[in-house]
């Protein structure tokens, strides 16, 4: 939540005062400056930080899961992350758990890009 709010308070202390004074001369009211001049303004942060959040959220699903319910009842909240730790470390099975390791970093490339690509598509547009 911090580098958060460091990274969007970032990225809208460099829109420009000048739309804001715009929009208070044509009437605009806190929400409509904020829906109209803000956002658009820091589109590209909040599209980075989705980005980011998606593979953060895969990244800190394990404690979790380790820590509350290991990967059960049976194989209710099991994931990827917990089967290459169990065939790593419990199993012993470190190719099998490389291997799905680099299944999943190419998943969450693939991802990426798509988003990235889906971003500077979007940027074109406007």
């Amino acid at each position: 939540l911090g580098f958060g709010c460091i990274f969007f308070l970032a990225a809208m202390s460099s829109i420009d005062e000048s739309l804001y004074d715009a929009a208070k001369i044509d009437g605009a009211l806190w929400w409509r400056t904020f829906w109209n001049v803000t956002i658009p303004s820091i589109r590209f942060s909040i599209e980075f930080w989705i980005v980011l959040s998606f593979i953060e959220i895969l990244a800190r699903a394990f404690p979790f899961i380790y820590t509350f319910s290991r990967g059960g009842p049976g194989f209710a909240t099991f994931t990827l992350e917990y089967g290459i730790y169990n065939a790593g470390f419990v199993a012993f099975n470190m190719g099998y758990a490389s291997t799905w390791a680099s299944v999943l970093f190419v998943v969450c490339a693939i991802i990426a890009v798509f988003q990235v690509a889906l971003m500077r598509k979007n940027s074109d547009v406007q």
